[in-house]
């Protein structure tokens, strides 16, 4: 009786730990990246890209399903793009020539990415 109590106790102990373990560090958020479609800093008129919000946990591997909260804001040429959708992913289509500069933020990320691209 008392081997059985023992048994279950230890069990329930490791199921615990083992998912306390796994939320801290397979399922939080430790650091945010943002992935850009543009090769360079250079965009081409008439052409769509888009940045895209991830959150990566703490072996450094990606987690989709996650909310990130994402905002993205333009500091410089707003008139030069045509926002297509804004959520983790921003698509946007250049228009014109012009300087574009674009200010990412997310809740989980410790400090704001600017991007400063060239519609050419």
């Amino acid at each position: 009786m008392a081997q059985k109590i023992l048994t279950t106790i230890i069990l329930l102990a490791i199921i615990f730990l083992v998912s306390f373990i796994s939320w801290h560090f397979l399922f939080s958020i430790y650091e945010v990246k943002f992935n850009v479609s543009a090769v360079e800093n250079k965009l081409n008129r008439n052409s769509e890209y888009n940045i895209e919000c991830i959150g990566l946990n703490s072996f450094g591997w990606e987690i989709r399903y996650r909310d990130l909260e994402c905002s993205y804001q333009f500091e410089e040429g707003q008139d030069l793009v045509e926002i297509l959708r804004d959520s983790n992913h921003l698509i946007f289509k250049t228009k014109r020539k012009g300087s574009l500069t674009i200010l990412a933020n997310s809740k989980y990320a410790l400090s704001p990415t600017i991007f400063k691209f060239i519609v050419i």
